[in-house]
């Protein structure tokens, strides 16, 4: 029996076309439904399942950006997606330029905020 093909997901990418939905919003704004709909389907997922794993960024002792999650197998609700929204938008900062985040994230995971040591390996395009 042939196993399903995996897709291969492009994180950087769907973080930098949020953040061109993103530019022409003003950042005490409320995201478009358009916006909230790209985070939801493309970006959430990345991040509940990459940084909000394992406690990284998803508990309530854990470094920010702090992302919730649906308790056990559940999706996550509007409740949820609106405070990911939020924490992201917070990680990329007022000028909604993602380009220093994935540079970050491309060169490897800091071990404490700031440029300190790496403790995770680098997401790749």
């Amino acid at each position: 029996m042939r196993r399903p093909r995996r897709q291969h997901r492009r994180p950087l990418p769907w973080i930098a076309a949020l953040v061109a939905a993103l530019g022409s919003t003003a950042p005490a704004a409320d995201p478009s439904p358009a916006v909230v709909a790209s985070f939801t389907q493309r970006v959430q997922p990345l991040v509940l399942n990459r940084c909000a794993t394992g406690a990284c960024h998803g508990g309530p002792e854990s470094p920010a950006p702090r992302f919730r999650r649906a308790p056990g197998n559940a999706p996550p609700d509007r409740t949820h997606t609106r405070a990911n929204l939020a924490a992201f938008l917070e990680a990329i900062g007022p000028e909604r330029d993602a380009r220093p985040l994935a540079a970050l994230l491309a060169a490897g995971h800091p071990a404490a905020g700031g440029a300190g040591p790496r403790r995770a390996a680098p997401l790749t395009t």
